[in-house]
């Protein structure tokens, strides 16, 4: 019995202890501090016990988490019958500083308060909160701890507030209201209804611009969508209005197998106010509806619209949500339309059809076939002037197209037929690399209705037909034309789409159908064959060779003298052949054109495209000046040769020499700037090639400064060792002024001051006893008008000769003071007229 009371008082001392120390005041005092320090090893925050009291039958706790932060909960238990009676009041002022608790960035502030009644095996949650300055209220019923009906009624959230609280871009404001209640929250058993609503709603443009780079016009919108949740059914209702579109759709989805059973209908007003979004010129209205049915394994998306006026009806199958095939049929689409949906103005109009059938949508194995037939179409001339300065006749064109998708291949043909040109192509491509094993044609009956196109005046017809062979590496172009009745073929190979080689063959090209062609007058028959082998087309590693060749050439003198207001153009024969290598950087070309009026040869007419740089040798052969009189107006005789360079980069440099007239000619043209230096220049036999009276044989040495461009310039020159040939104008001198000029030697000088046809010029020569002047005598070649007045003195006795109108019949004065009688003075006048 000792033992007995002994054990008895122990338990008894232990009990006693135990009850101090969890239901009185000193021991919740002790137990504090252990609780907090246990709280804290499990949390991330460090937390104050404020209040912990624990009595027989109730409690009190207060919680700060923080300063700014506070849980409190006070109420009755009772350990026998398992049941408690809590209130709870939650004060978050600053969510930012409990991010080591939440695990996630939270800001602002939460409050909510609520009861906690009933047993462990049925508790019974009720609350309020203002969560995002709303009004919300909730209730959970917790059987075994675990969640069996939820409801919870939020009234005019702010979105903004909310989006503010997640740490989200405040990018839009709404007034939110949900209404949700659930019997049963069980995922394969759910048993319910939620009703979400945003009123009220715009978009944050500067946000919006910020943030997405999306530049959105002033934009409202409102949203409601209505569910029922019965088993794995979630029926509802949802509709989304807004100034940019208008969207519905309600039905049901079976949460699993992902099963959907809906409809839906989007219309947009105004596709341009997508622009931000969609970042494409898109434009005018657009409108679609239709549903959706099946699950994840098999779904099926079944719609029509109205797009561009059309009917157009597609259906697209998923599986697994990727599509697996599409169908499109679009009947009758207006290409006006539907070129101004694109944003594009309506540079035609016509009919549209497309059917599309793609049965396999994996891009390294597309499977399927599209036709697209356009019907009735015309291009709309005014708008094409507008946008493209192009004047175009009426043109009312078709166009078709079939084409295959096999895998990487695409088998396709196509046609274009219009009243400006037929083209068509078919053949095999392959997108993946560029591939393409194709033929084309190109028929144009008329080169001149395409002249707002090409801008030029072309005419007659024009054929073209060829093959395109290989990918994006090594393509091959090849063709064939008859071109002005020639026989062409040429061949073209392409690396990465630059020319890589060249080859063609052009036999018996027509002057005559060229020029007709090109709607130019007949100015010369012929016919041109060219050569092109050039294995290496790429610059800088250039290689290859061009001659050309125009035979049986004949000027055509009466179309030349007509179109070129000409004279006398003789019918004169010519041939022109040309020899051009090509070698990395430079185009070497030797040139030989010869005719009966001339003949032009370059040894070497260099292309320099690195150094951007043409140079140029030359030599040209007049043999009779006299056939050259319908192009310098000037009558001559004799032959000439010239000869010299031309270097062109960043300035154009010329120059000329020719041994002619008993001396010699050099020239420099500097851009637009002449120097020309005259030596020895016989005047006998320049008079002699100008077919003037050879009165006068003396040495010329002069120098011409011109700018071609003002077409001004001076002419200075030297006279020596002149003497008069036999002429009846010294005869009289002689028997009337008592003085033999034959015997005189002159020398002298000519200075003429040139302004574009107009010369002004100084005239003097002088013997040892006689002279020879002319002070601004006034000669104009475009007029053919002379002004001068010669001062002859000789034997110290002066005569004065007036020189004045046209210079084919001038009228010619004479003043002798007397030293030549009046019948020698009216001879002087018949002479002097004959010789001006």
């Amino acid at each position: 019995m000792k033992w007995i009371g002994i054990i008895f008082g122990f338990l008894t001392v232990v009990l006693a202890a135990l009850y101090t120390l969890l239901f009185t005041s000193p021991g919740n005092a002790v137990m504090a501090p252990i609780i907090e320090k246990k709280i804290n090893a499990q949390l991330a925050q460090d937390i104050k016990l404020e209040t912990f009291e624990l009595r027989i039958g109730s409690f009190a706790v207060n919680i700060a988490l923080d300063t700014d932060n506070r849980i409190e909960a006070v109420g009755n238990y009772s350990l026998f019958s398992q049941s408690l009676d809590v209130a709870y009041r939650v004060r978050l002022n600053r969510l930012e500083s409990l991010e080591k608790l939440t695990k996630t960035p939270l800001y602002g502030k939460f409050h909510t308060d609520g009861t906690v009644i009933g047993t462990l095996q049925d508790i019974a949650i009720k609350g309020k909160s203002d969560l995002a300055n709303s009004k919300t209220t909730y209730s959970i019923d917790l059987k075994d701890f675990e969640p069996k009906k939820i409801k919870a009624d939020i009234a005019n959230a702010d979105l903004k507030e909310l989006l503010m609280m997640t740490g989200q871009k405040i990018f839009a404001d709404a007034r939110i209201m949900l209404d949700a209640d659930f019997d049963s929250i069980d995922p394969k058993n759910l048993d319910g209804n939620i009703k979400l609503a945003l009123n009220d709603g715009s978009f944050n443009r500067a946000v919006m611009l910020e943030d997405f780079n999306i530049t959105l016009p002033e934009t409202t919108f409102a949203f409601n969508v209505k569910s029922e949740l019965k088993g794995q059914n979630i029926i509802y209702d949802m509709n989304l209005n807004s100034n940019l579109a208008r969207v519905k759709s309600n039905g049901t989805y079976q949460i699993e197998p992902m099963k959907a059973d809906l409809g839906y209908h989007v219309d947009f007003k105004e596709l341009a106010l997508l622009k931000p979004v969609t970042n494409a010129p898109l434009r005018g209205p657009f409108e679609t509806h239709g549903l959706v049915k099946g699950d994840k394994a098999s779904m099926l998306i079944k719609g029509t619209s109205s797009v561009a006026e059309s009917q157009t009806v597609y259906n697209v199958n998923l599986k697994e949500f990727a599509p697996e095939q599409v169908l499109l049929t679009m009947k009758h689409a207006k290409l006006d339309k539907l070129l101004y949906l694109s944003g594009k103005p309506p540079y035609a109009s016509g009919y549209l059809n497309i059917n599309t059938k793609l049965d396999d949508l994996n891009p390294e194995n597309l499977q399927g076939n599209i036709k697209v037939v356009l019907s009735k179409g015309s291009f709309n001339r005014s708008v094409m002037k507008k946008d493209f300065n192009i004047t175009l006749p009426k043109t009312d064109f078709t166009f078709k197209t079939d084409a295959k998708l096999e895998g990487e291949r695409i088998p396709y043909k196509m046609t274009f037929d219009s009243n400006l040109a037929k083209i068509s192509s078919k053949g095999e491509f392959v997108p993946k690399t560029v591939g393409m094993d194709l033929d084309y044609h190109v028929d144009i009956g008329r080169l001149e209705l395409l002249k707002p196109v090409t801008g030029m005046e072309l005419k007659g017809p024009l054929a073209l037909k060829g093959t395109i062979k290989g990918d994006k590496k090594e393509l091959v172009v090849n063709g064939y034309t008859d071109l002005a009745k020639s026989k062409t073929d040429f061949s073209i190979m392409l690396e990465e789409f630059k020319p890589k080689s060249v080859s063609a063959q052009m036999k018996h090209l027509r002057l005559k159908p060229l020029f007709n062609m090109l709607s130019q007058p007949h100015y010369a028959d012929g016919s041109i064959d060219l050569q092109i082998d050039i294995p290496d087309a790429r610059v800088g590693t250039l290689d290859g060779i061009v001659t050309t060749t125009l035979s049986k050439g004949r000027l055509d003198g009466k179309t030349i003298s007509k179109e070129m207001e000409m004279e006398n153009v003789p019918n004169a024969p010519f041939s022109v052949k040309t020899h051009t290598t090509l070698s990395k950087n430079i185009i070497d070309t030797k040139t030989v054109i010869d005719s009966s009026l001339m003949s032009l040869s370059s040894k070497h007419a260099r292309m320099d495209l690195e150094n951007n740089l043409v140079t140029a040798d030359y030599k040209v052969k007049i043999p009779d000046l006299k056939r050259l009189y319908f192009v310098t107006k000037q009558r001559m005789q004799g032959d000439i040769t010239l000869f010299g360079d031309l270097r062109k980069d960043d300035h154009l440099k010329f120059t000329a020499h020719s041994d002619t007239l008993g001396g010699y000619l050099d020239a420099k043209l500097l851009d637009d700037d002449l120097h020309a230096v005259f030596k020895e220049i016989q005047t006998l036999e320049a008079l002699d090639m100008l077919l003037y009276p050879q009165i006068f044989d003396s040495s010329l040495n002069g120098i011409l400064d011109y700018n071609i461009a003002s077409q001004k310039g001076v002419f200075d020159a030297n006279l020596s060792n002149g003497r008069f040939t036999r002429n009846v104008a010294m005869d009289l001198y002689r028997q009337y002024g008592k003085r033999d000029l034959y015997k005189e030697n002159f020398n002298g000088t000519v200075l003429s001051r040139i302004d574009q046809s107009r010369l002004d010029t100084d005239l003097f020569l002088k013997s040892r006893k006689s002279s020879i002047s002319s002070e601004h005598m006034k000669i104009d070649s475009k007029t053919n008008r002379i002004d001068a007045k010669l001062h002859i003195v000789a034997n110290k006795h002066p005569l004065d000769i007036y020189v004045k109108g046209n210079m084919d019949d001038p009228d010619v004065q004479i003043d002798a003071q007397k030293i030549i009688e009046k019948e020698a003075g009216k001879q002087l006048n018949k002479l002097f007229k004959k010789l001006f």
